[in-house]
């Protein structure tokens, strides 16, 4: 219409803000148009609609005594949403218009490796696509030059795979797998994109190792009180000192056996409510190593009522990237220190 409406309220009341001068600033800081707020905080400008170029709206300034305030124009999140509820999704395209869902079996390769592909493709509507179809598959490196290509006949499902050999000279860094309609022509059409990153072998730079003291080789802890000590070690023959390391226990019910007694399996009566979902995963936050690469966490075992097994796993992390290196323990807890046998 060409026309802005504005309502301006005070942030400390809430009321309408009477007696505001408004102005409105196009691309180039000039001040195009100005308007005075009524008392109910409104104004109007009328015909703003016939500026261009550098004479473009783009931001509202409000100056009222000593006290100012703008708004920027034509900003996504400077409009007011109408909706009553969320909305998303792909915009509508036209009748026949593909899509493609297209994906590798691991996100990172080597120099050299080959890498299987799949994708999945429908029509926009959700149909099936047209069988016999051809789908160029495209790999570009991180420089957007060609590493391979090939073509494809549609299948009925819709369903695509095909498998591509990187060169061991092309550079590091992430590449794009397109799928592409035509892409010979002018009109080629883009379906479907993913991402991949090629990076060199780099060796671990640390070694990490876990101990259990007190936990038995065989048997169970019946003691609450275990901790998890760690010692963190360059491979370049000193402590890895001043790295974060993260911990976590998961659980799961146990029953348990000895191969001095076979034939009898063991467990405890524990209520349903405390038996535990396998699975069930204990956060044991984050620590930093000692000047003499060690660490320890208390692995929480005072809250169990009943026999579990436990996994504890802890992750160090280097210094100046997020690379890491982890380690596991087992054990086995019963809050028992005896179990009877029926013969």
């Amino acid at each position: 219409t060409g026309r802005e409406a504005e309502f301006l309220t005070i942030t400390v009341t809430g009321n309408p803000a009477g007696g505001v001068t408004l102005s409105l600033v196009a691309k180039n800081g000039e001040s195009i148009m100005s308007a005075v707020t009524t008392e109910d905080g409104h104004a109007r400008f009328e015909n703003a609609g016939g500026f261009a170029n550098d004479r473009r709206p783009v931001v509202i300034v409000a100056r009222k005594d000593s006290d100012a305030s703008f708004m920027p124009l034509n900003r996504d999140d400077r409009k007011l949403d109408f909706s009553r509820f969320d909305t998303g999704g792909l915009e509508a395209g036209a009748a026949g218009t593909l899509d493609a869902f297209v994906f590798t079996e691991r996100g990172v390769y080597r120099p050299g490796d080959s890498v299987h592909a799949g994708m999945i493709v429908r029509l926009r509507s959700g149909g099936l696509p047209p069988a016999g179809l051809p789908v160029t598959v495209m790999v570009k490196n991180s420089a957007s030059r060609p590493v391979f290509q090939q073509t494809l006949a549609m299948p009925a499902d819709g369903v695509l795979e095909c498998t591509g050999k990187l060169r061991e000279t092309d550079p590091t860094g992430v590449f794009s797998l397109e799928a592409v309609l035509f892409p010979d022509k002018p009109d080629s059409v883009l379906i479907g994109r993913t991402l991949f990153r090629v990076e060199d072998f780099q060796p671990d730079r640390m070694k990490l190792k876990a101990t259990l003291p007190g936990m038995p080789e065989q048997g169970w802890r019946a003691d609450p009180e275990l901790s998890a000590v760690l010692d963190l070690q360059t491979l370049f023959g000193f402590p890895a000192a001043g790295r974060r390391i993260t911990g976590k226990l998961t659980l799961a019910p146990a029953d348990f056996s000895f191969p001095e007694w076979p034939g009898y399996t063991f467990h405890d009566r524990a209520p349903a409510d405390k038996v535990l979902q396998a699975g069930h995963e204990k956060n044991l936050g984050e620590i930093q190593s000692g000047v003499d690469g060690g660490g320890r966490f208390d692995l929480g075992l005072k809250s169990l009522d009943a026999s579990v097994a436990f996994t504890f796993a802890a992750e160090a992390f280097e210094l100046d990237s997020g690379r890491s290196v982890a380690v596991s323990k087992r054990g086995l807890f019963l809050p028992l220190w005896h179990i009877l046998r029926v013969l």
